[in-house]
């Protein structure tokens, strides 16, 4: 919450006083092109579409790269930490992984999938940047009246 916060407090005229750990960071200003990363495992469908919704308020560039992994090789990787994880924590999260669905959702057209066990491509993850660039969220703009909306809401309460 706190990264979320901090990411749209800087493209924001807002200022968060809970984002001071970000203080150095300089608001994204002229023609600069600006681009954050956010390195987390963000395992829930919920924790990516924040940022989704983000870059639709901001009207900015979205995309995901997904780095899969089977639970063998988190473990592996694991080991190799100064601050390991316990193996527990590892396994419940793969199992309640969702993993990006292009195909499925709208929201992560940009998402793309690269197996660990691939090299990574430096050429595809810029691709990927430059895509999300060049096609800012666009802000939902609706047709429907609130009139109508409260009629949709009256006779879905009916249903049920």
């Amino acid at each position: 919450e706190k990264i979320v916060a901090a990411v749209d407090s800087l493209l924001s005229d807002e200022q968060n006083s809970d984002c001071e750990y970000f203080a150095k960071l300089s608001k994204p200003s002229g023609d600069k092109r600006t681009l954050f990363l956010i390195d987390d495992n963000n395992y829930l469908e919920s924790m990516k579409y924040v940022y989704y919704q983000l870059a639709r308020k901001h009207h900015i560039g979205f995309a995901q790269l997904y780095r899969q992994c089977s639970v063998g090789v988190a473990k592996a990787n694991n080991a190799k930490r100064p601050d390991q994880v316990p193996d527990e924590v590892i396994e419940s999260m793969s199992e309640k992984l969702e993993a990006p669905e292009p195909m499925k959702h709208k929201w992560e057209t940009f998402s793309f999938t690269i197996p660990a066990e691939a090299e990574v491509n430096v050429e595809l993850i810029e691709a990927v940047i430059e895509a999300a660039l060049a096609n800012p969220v666009k802000e939902v703009v609706s047709n429907v009246s609130e009139e109508e909306r409260e009629r949709d809401r009256e006779v879905c309460s009916a249903r049920y």
